[in-house]
């Protein structure tokens, strides 16, 4: 979950049912609470991104008027059209 200034802006919707079919099978990241579309993501076709990649954070920063992260996503991407995918967040203000 994310709050800010009394806001939620995200909030990851949890596990799903274990009962669905398939659930730790091949249809696992089909369903929506688990795939990259129902986690506040970018996807492209309708595809999930790569669950055995890894996101280094390249940069950061904080000062009383606001903090940021970068994100490198490439690896959570490779084999998509982008070649080169970064993504950034920032607070700013009252945070």
């Amino acid at each position: 979950m994310f709050d800010s200034a009394g806001h939620r802006f995200l909030h990851d919707l949890g596990a799903d049912s274990y009962a669905l079919p398939d659930y730790f099978g091949n249809k696992r990241w089909s369903y929506y609470r688990l795939g990259t579309w129902g986690h506040n993501t970018l996807t492209f076709d309708g595809d999930n991104q790569n669950k055995e990649a890894a996101a280094d954070i390249v940069a950061s920063g904080s000062k009383d008027e606001y903090a940021f992260a970068v994100m490198n996503l490439t690896d959570a991407y490779a084999g998509f059209k982008p070649a080169f995918i970064m993504r950034g967040a920032s607070l700013a203000g009252d945070r």
